[in-house]
């Protein structure tokens, strides 16, 4: 947490990911940190908190031998994190309420 005198500025949260099937790589190879809840009161907003905060959480991601680093960001957070050197990535997702369209076709 950032903190101004007594008053909350901020927060981000971290963890090192466990992956839910084998990993081809050695864990020293793959070893993947995930940052989420990165948050900045309104009033501290462009003044580096959250930079700084990220930095913090990078920086113990990759001390307990983290390789790489996966954050969701918002639309606002793009250029904060662009310009610290995260990359755009894809992601797929699935709705429930959208499954309808996951039935094969039905073949001839």
């Amino acid at each position: 947490m950032a903190f101004d005198g007594e008053a909350a500025a901020g927060s981000v949260s971290c963890r090192l990911n466990t992956k839910a099937y084998p990993t081809v790589l050695k864990p020293e190879h793959s070893t993947e940190g995930y940052i989420w809840s990165v948050f900045t009161k309104d009033a501290y907003r462009g003044h580096g908190v959250a930079r700084k905060l990220v930095t913090m959480a990078v920086d113990h991601l990759q001390a307990i031998g983290c390789t790489s680093v996966v954050l969701h960001s918002s639309e606002a957070g793009k250029p904060l994190y662009t310009g610290m050197g995260f990359e755009l990535a894809t992601e797929m997702r699935l709705k429930f309420d959208k499954m309808s369209n996951i039935s094969p076709p039905h073949l001839a």
